[in-house]
């Protein structure tokens, strides 16, 4: 029954056509054979009223009614037309034919998922359990013999990528590629390439790959669609490496959308997503892209119908950062939390009639939104038109945003609905970085370190709101041990013995101050964390 109305559906959208063509509703010969082309295709998808044949049909019908506009006579079919005719008729009895297969979508979208190989160099570092103790440094030294040594082997592993351009780009999950060595892709035709990484966003878990050889040209790639689009039901299948043995295929639905997950919106589905399958890809039946596969809820490790997907229009952002350089981020400087019915009724607002949306906790002194009015306490219900459910939404939308766009907040204040319009900036590299090696004779020395700034926040993945000297530069034959405790990009150095630490300028001229050896106690930030080590 739900193809008959489809079809029929799609005879009047064909009549009003021609109607609107011809002036009236005939030829009833056309109609009859635009009936029979329509539920044809109509068979083999629901979707039919977005697909290439019935452009194809339309086009045809169109072409006809051209003809009698030309002649004011009935339009006839010549060797041509009929040609056609016959070629868009065999094309909807084979559409017919494959009614519930998706063995067309799949043939039409796989050969743009690859399969990746990833070569890492472990390296197992060997801590000595006597460090700090007084009888073996006497012998030994502060470090002793072995610790901090390290052990290298090659790991391998495995995941999928999505071809996305003819010339070789890909999009795949940062962890899939994440310090890898040697990246190699196998497409499905058994050609292998190696990849480099172009960029990385290890917090939304992205990375954009391009294949390495010159003979990279005219690869099937798969179209990036607007996953703000997608509703809940719609039908997609999810293509990937699953479990190293090559390319799979299966199908499900969208589950929920905006799904947070470690503070990120994505996609959630019950097609199987397993191990292996990240970096691939999830497609709509029209053959887009609208989000790579990244994380399964699981107790198992293996799919019980609860998967994620990263959305596309992230992919998209991601895209325009690569081509347009590192200034393509835009910032807000707008800090949030997820509007809740015990907040909403801690509210003396009591015309308020909201259910979701992201109240407004802090504003960076240096946001524009703030500079536009903006306020602690607004509450953010949309972002240019898109709805905002939960604080990430906030986050999402700035990943989204390209710098010096203009932004609309739509916000609820005092009473009442209002809208905040500013335009993005890039984040401020304020103040500045004044980036400096430490030099001397301490656990300090060889430490790349830089003033923070939002700039420098985002990309370590930290508050942009906080303030000191952080380690930009800790690779291995420059770190040093603390009590088990080694020195990682991303820690902020807090405090040198009694000293607190705001500035590269201050850290080094205290350390150029002090005697041999003559750090007593450090206070780091790692995350949300702070330490304070005992050095001597």
């Amino acid at each position: 029954m739900r193809l008959f109305w489809a079809s029929l559906r799609g005879a009047l959208a064909t009549w009003q056509f021609s109607k609107n063509k011809t002036g009236s509703g005939h030829p009833f010969k056309v109609c009859v054979l635009a009936l029979f082309l329509v539920f044809s295709f109509s068979l083999s998808s629901p979707a039919f009223a977005d697909s290439d044949l019935l452009h194809s049909i339309q086009q045809f019908f169109l072409h006809l009614f051209d003809k009698k506009d030309q002649t004011q006579s009935s339009p006839k079919l010549d060797e041509t037309d009929a040609t056609n005719l016959k070629s868009l008729i065999a094309e909807a009895r084979e559409k017919a034919a494959a009614f519930g297969s998706f063995s067309g979508l799949v043939k039409k979208t796989s050969p743009a998922v690859v399969d990746l190989y990833a070569s890492h160099i472990a390296e197992n570092k060997i801590v000595n359990p006597f460090v700090g103790d007084p009888f073996f440094e006497f012998f030994f030294g502060a470090l002793g013999p072995l610790n901090g040594a390290p052990q290298r082997e090659v790991v391998q592993s495995s995941g999928s990528g999505v071809l996305i351009s003819a010339d070789g780009i890909l999009v795949t999950c940062a962890h899939v590629v994440q310090d890898a060595a040697k990246i190699k892709a196998r497409l499905t035709d058994g050609r292998e390439f190696e990849a480099d990484v172009l960029k990385t966003d290890r917090q939304q878990d992205l990375a954009i790959l391009r294949l390495k050889n010159s003979k990279v040209v005219n690869l099937p790639y798969l179209p990036i669609g607007d996953s703000d689009t997608i509703e809940v039901g719609d039908v997609v299948l999810a293509l990937g490496n699953s479990f190293g043995l090559g390319q799979t295929v299966t199908s499900g639905i969208i589950s929920a959308l905006s799904r947070v997950l470690n503070g990120r919106l994505l996609i959630q589905t019950d097609a199987a997503v397993n191990p292996g399958n990240s970096g691939g890809a999830l497609v709509n039946i029209k053959g887009q892209l609208i989000g790579i596969p990244n994380a399964i809820l699981s107790r198992t490790g293996a799919s019980h119908g609860i998967g994620f997907a990263i959305p596309s229009v992230l992919v998209q952002a991601m895209l325009k950062s690569v081509n347009q350089g590192e200034g393509h981020t835009a910032w807000f400087g707008v800090y949030a939390q997820t509007l809740t019915p015990e907040l909403i009724e801690s509210f003396d607002d009591k015309n308020i009639n909201l259910t979701k949306g992201a109240i407004v906790v802090d504003i960076h002194p240096a946001s524009t939104a703030k500079a536009a009015g903006l306020r602690k306490g607004d509450i953010i219900t949309a972002i240019d038109d898109k709805p905002v459910y939960q604080a990430e939404d906030l986050h999402f939308r700035q990943l989204l945003t390209e710098p010096q766009k203009d932004v609309t907040f739509s916000i609820w204040r005092d009473g009442k609905a209002d809208k905040i319009i500013f335009k993005a900036i890039v984040p401020p590299e304020t103040p500045a970085a004044d980036t400096m090696i430490l030099e001397g004779k301490h656990v300090l020395a060889g430490l790349t370190v830089s003033n923070l700034s939002p700039a420098l926040a985002l990309r370590y993945n930290l508050d942009e709101r906080k303030t000191g000297v952080v380690i930009s530069e800790a690779s291995s034959d420059k770190s040093r041990f603390i009590n088990r405790f080694e020195f990682i990009q991303g820690d902020i150095i807090r405090q040198v013995n009694d000293t607190k630490i705001d500035s590269t300028s201050a850290l080094k001229k205290l350390l150029s101050e002090l005697p041999l050896n003559g750090i007593r106690i450090l206070v780091m930030e790692r995350g949300n964390q702070q330490f304070a080590l005992r050095v001597g």
